[in-house]
C-alpha cells in the first residue's frame, strides 16, 4: 500500500538546505574547528596550490623523478577553480575530459621512498598540455560569494515553505546582514589540513579591492630567509568596510584575533 500525492501536497519533511547555506550552520554547530565541508575543501586546494608553487626549501624545479608530493592534488585542486568557460578557453577540454586525462596522469606515476613521485610510463601529448596549462598560473577562487549564499538561503527558505514572493522585496534588505553574519562565525575558526597542521580564517578588508570585506586563509612559506604569507579569499561580499565596520573595529590593527559580531545596526563589532 502506498499513499498518492497530489500537485498541492506538502511533504513533512524539510527541504535540504543548498551547500552553502549547509556550510554556514555547520561553523554555528562547531565554531572553533573544520575538518570537512566546502570551505575546509577550498582552503585545503589552495594550501596544495601555494605549497606546490612556493615550496619552502628549495626553488620548484620539477625533476621527472623527484616530483614534489603534491603534484596531483595541484592539478585537481587548480582544475577544480576553472570555470567551464576558462577551462575551455585555456585548454579546449570540458571538465569531464580534464578529470579523465588526470586520471590517466596519476597511473603514470610511482612513488618514491622519500615521498616524491616519478614517471614511470612517458605522459601522452593531451596530459603533456592539460599540465602545461594547469602550471601556468595560480587561480584564486573562493568557496563561495555573498551573491550565492543570498541566492542559496533564499532558495532554500522557499522550499521550506518560509519565504512568500511577496515577502522577497523586504527579505532583500537583509542580504548585508546575512553576509556579515556568515562572516562573522567563519571569523578565527581553525581549519584542519591533509598535513594534520591548522590554519585559520580571518575577517579583513581586502586592500586590493577598495577595502572589501572578506574572508581570508593564509599560506606561510620561506621567502629570503624569513617567513612569508600568501593570501586566498574563501568568503567574497561586497560591502565596503568603512560603511559595514565600527569606527573603533578599524582602528584596531590587522589581523583581528579576537571575535566579531554584527550589531543591531547591520555592522561589524568586536566582542570585547
Amino acid at each position: 500500500s502506498g499513499s498518492i500525492k497530489t500537485p498541492n501536497s506538502v511533504s513533512s519533511e524539510p527541504a535540504a538546505a543548498q551547500e552553502s547555506v549547509q556550510e554556514i550552520g555547520d561553523f554555528i554547530a562547531h565554531r572553533d574547528e573544520r575538518s570537512k565541508g566546502l570551505i575546509t575543501r577550498t582552503t585545503r586546494d589552495w594550501f596544495a596550490i601555494i605549497r606546490f608553487t612556493h615550496p619552502w626549501d628549495r626553488p620548484l624545479l620539477l625533476d621527472s623523478q623527484a616530483i614534489p608530493p603534491l603534484f596531483t592534488y595541484y592539478l585537481r585542486a587548480t582544475l577544480h577553480r576553472l570555470s567551464a568557460t576558462l577551462l575551455k578557453e585555456k585548454t579546449g577540454f570540458t571538465h569531464a575530459t580534464a578529470d579523465r586525462i588526470l586520471r590517466r596522469i596519476s597511473k603514470k606515476l610511482g612513488k618514491n621512498p622519500d615521498g616524491t613521485l616519478r614517471i614511470v610510463s612517458s605522459f601522452a601529448k593531451d596530459e603533456d598540455y592539460l599540465i602545461g596549462c594547469l602550471c601556468s598560473g595560480i587561480i584564486v577562487k573562493g568557496a563561495f560569494t555573498e551573491d550565492r549564499l543570498y541566492t542559496d538561503f533564499v532558495a532554500t527558505l522557499k522550499s521550506n515553505g518560509l519565504l512568500a514572493k511577496t515577502e522577497m522585496h523586504d527579505f532583500g534588505r537583509c542580504r548585508a546582514t546575512i553576509s556579515l553574519f556568515a562572516a562573522s562565525v567563519m571569523h578565527n575558526c581553525d581549519i584542519y589540513l591533509d598535513d594534520s597542521s591548522i590554519t585559520k580564517l580571518r575577517v579583513t578588508p581586502d586592500s586590493i579591492k577598495d577595502n572589501v570585506i572578506g574572508v581570508i586563509a593564509s599560506v606561510p612559506f620561506s621567502a629570503r630567509g624569513g617567513v612569508a604569507f600568501v593570501s586566498s579569499a574563501i568568503f567574497d561580499t561586497e560591502l565596503y568596510a568603512q560603511d559595514y565596520c565600527t569606527p573603533e573595529l578599524l582602528s584596531i590593527a590587522r589581523p583581528w584575533d579576537f571575535d566579531l559580531e554584527v550589531t543591531s545596526n547591520g555592522i561589524l563589532s568586536p566582542i570585547v
